[in-house]
């Protein structure tokens, strides 16, 4: 009796889940974004929002701060540096670009030089050792010849532009034959 009385209150939206002795009973939310992975996901808004106005932020199903997504022109070098969660200060650089990502960072030009489709390429590295991997950071700028979009790619150390191309094709030397 004590049931049949009490769940004539439990909405149809709301999910319940019976154990022996035990019921809990959870509002559904009002919004739930997911990506294509179906992992909670949203790149303007709450992942999660109950009415009650609890929501849960999330990139690529990591729960990451309000303001990443809200206030990202706010972010700062110093918010990047207290994040110490190596997966968020991924998502972070998603969210960012790799473009800000690195300009936060205090990135300087450690090597250049042209490709083989006469655009010019970068190999930066950040000034001070980052607190997660205590090394610099890395980041190759290139420009794609078919479609003329301009990438800063996060590369493991490299001398050059050259070793660090070559790096994200997978191979560990680049030459490039002219033939004349």
């Amino acid at each position: 009796r004590y049931w049949r009385d009490w769940s004539s209150d439990v909405c149809s939206s709301d999910l319940m889940i019976q154990m022996d002795g035990l019921c809990i009973v959870i509002e559904m939310p009002n919004i739930v974004n997911v990506n294509e992975n179906k992992r909670l996901h949203s790149e303007s808004q709450e992942a999660v929002k109950f009415s009650d106005g609890y929501s849960v932020f999330a990139w690529n199903g990591i729960i990451i701060p309000e303001k990443w997504i809200k206030e990202k022109e706010y972010i700062t070098k110093d918010d990047i540096i207290k994040e110490t969660n190596a997966e968020k200060r991924r998502c972070l650089q998603e969210i960012l670009g790799s473009q800000r990502y690195a300009e936060l960072l205090n990135i300087e030009v450690i090597d250049e030089d042209i490709d083989g489709c006469n655009n010019p390429m970068k190999l930066f590295k950040t000034k001070e050792p980052d607190t997660i991997i205590n090394n610099h950071i890395y980041f190759l700028n290139v420009i794609c010849p078919s479609t003329n979009r301009e990438y800063y790619l996060c590369v493991p150390e490299c001398k050059n532009v050259w070793e660090a191309k070559a790096w994200t094709a997978g191979k560990k030397e680049l030459k490039l034959i002219f033939e004349s």
